[in-house]
């Protein structure tokens, strides 16, 4: 009779050894998933905090731009330097890039196959400083920014034989 007891105590006891180990198991993968919230949680503040310091950088760079803006409003010199970095930058606004442009094009051809697109103050075909041979891109600068926008259409488009590649020089 001592024997059937055991017999009936021992699997249980043997269940009970099963589950704890499971349990265990699920303890713990919840503890590694709270370390991950947690370690989330920190990156999220991390980079709320490095943004938050770049944002006050940024004003704090306008506010130094306008306090130089306006110091130098007054001084000829320096106002004409401003004018001529803002014509800089408005020009850029209304030229292109052209690459793959063929060795042998000239000037004149990129003005004819780019009037389509409006009015062109000047188009330069950049050389090679030494041997003055053409490195096969130019730079063509339009009156207006629309005649720019038209020229982006005739990106990918042939020109004496080649495909050109026409993009924006912002």
């Amino acid at each position: 009779m001592w024997r059937r007891a055991v017999r009936t105590w021992w699997p249980e006891v043997r269940t009970r050894r099963r589950e704890i180990p499971t349990w265990r198991r699920e303890f713990s993968m919840w503890r590694r998933e709270i370390r991950a919230w947690q370690r989330a949680q920190e990156e999220l503040q991390a980079i709320t905090a490095r943004a938050q310091e770049m944002e006050e950088e940024a004003a704090w760079m306008r506010e130094l731009q306008l306090e130089i803006e306006s110091s130098l409003a007054g001084n000829l010199e320096a106002s004409l330097l401003l004018k001529e970095i803002y014509d800089k930058m408005e020009i850029d606004q209304r030229s292109i890039y052209v690459g793959n442009v063929d060795y042998g094009a000239t000037a004149e051809e990129l003005e004819a196959f780019f009037h389509c697109c409006g009015k062109m103050n000047r188009v330069t075909i950049l050389r090679d400083r030494f041997s003055g041979h053409p490195k096969g891109y130019a730079y063509i600068e339009f009156e207006e920014q629309s005649s720019m926008k038209a020229a982006m259409v005739l990106n990918k488009s042939l020109f004496r034989g080649r495909v050109i590649k026409v993009s924006s020089t912002l």
